[in-house]
């Protein structure tokens, strides 16, 4: 008697973002901060689902016609907010694997990942490609360089030349097993050298799906997260993301007051960040009497959690949470 082996499903991350641009086209997905107003408020932009994914499919379209494709390593450094995000799927499209790298780890840990992860192509800000050019030998294996802003002294394609030149048809989405590798994310290393983290198709899948599942995740949520990559999570479960006015890579320095005015503004329903964000900000809602009736889910990790947070949140600031 002989068995017939099944055929591996594809499962791709990229595959949430057009299903929820199909349901949804118009509401909104990302929202970030754009400027202040005269009283020192923030004003804000914003990109619908449907932006965000007919975005990706042109960056999509546009790597492929430059050599980016499946199992590309693409070191990407880009500041958080849509082109993050847009990029982000676009490269998943293709197949290809982004190398993300916490830039707080300092300088030489930073030139020692990139020199480790082997990346084939580059996309990123002027910033990081001036340090390509004064640090060559951490990046000998890059041939392909995208610039996110404006290009100085080096060559390659901008963000901006391949939305203008890419065609508006939709991308059709690179098949990727649950084992294939999806990405490579490097944190700061708080426990020692930073180490490159392997993640498959698969395990983004089963992420996506267990979160919403667990915290109850629906599409009238929104999520504030301080960790970038959060935010690519939250697009693929349906949550519009709230780009916080911080520096992710300073989580203890952002401004309480900005963030909160952020939360109450926005109505966000669900964060992600560093206890030491919680610490101050917990601490400067009590000083003020401010409470957040919108936020009903505070996630934590990086590092433990004292009590005296927990205590704040609960029952000084979150009515509901």
């Amino acid at each position: 008697m002989t068995s017939e082996k099944t055929a591996e499903p594809s499962t791709n991350i990229a595959s949430y973002l057009p299903k929820v641009a199909a349901a949804d086209p118009d509401r909104v997905a990302v929202t970030a901060p754009a400027g202040k107003c005269t009283d020192g408020r923030l004003t804000y932009s914003t990109w619908t689902f449907g932006q965000l994914d007919s975005a990706s499919d042109r960056y999509a379209h546009g790597f492929v016609s430059m050599g980016i494709g499946k199992n590309t390593r693409t070191l990407l450094m880009v500041r958080p907010g849509f082109d993050l995000i847009a990029l982000s799927f676009a490269l998943f499209k293709v197949g290809a694997v982004p190398v993300l790298i916490d830039p707080g780890m300092g300088k030489s840990n930073l030139l020692n990942c990139v020199k480790d992860s082997q990346p084939e192509a580059m996309v990123a800000i002027p910033l990081a490609h001036m340090a390509r050019r004064v640090y060559p030998r951490y990046f000998k294996s890059v041939r392909h360089l995208v610039t996110a802003g404006v290009r100085w002294l080096w060559g390659g394609r901008t963000t901006g030349g391949l939305l203008r030149e890419a065609p508006h048809d939709p991308f059709t989405i690179a098949p990727t097993k649950p084992d294939d590798v999806a990405a490579i994310l490097f944190t700061t290393g708080s426990t020692g050298p930073p180490k490159g983290v392997v993640y498959e198709h698969g395990v983004f899948d089963a992420q996506v799906r267990l979160i919403r599942d667990q915290y109850r995740i629906t599409t009238d949520d929104v999520d504030m997260p301080a960790f970038p990559l959060f935010g690519l999570f939250s697009i693929a479960m349906g949550m519009s993301v709230i780009i916080p006015d911080m520096d992710p890579t300073k989580p203890a320095q952002a401004d309480p007051a900005r963030l909160t005015e952020q939360i109450n503004d926005r109505g966000v329903t669900f964060t992600f960040g560093s206890p030491a964000i919680w610490r101050n900000v917990s601490r400067h809602c009590v000083e003020n009497g401010v409470k957040l009736p919108s936020l009903t889910r505070v996630l934590m990790a990086g590092a433990p959690v004292a009590p005296k947070i927990h205590d704040r949140l609960l029952n000084h600031i979150l009515p509901d949470g």
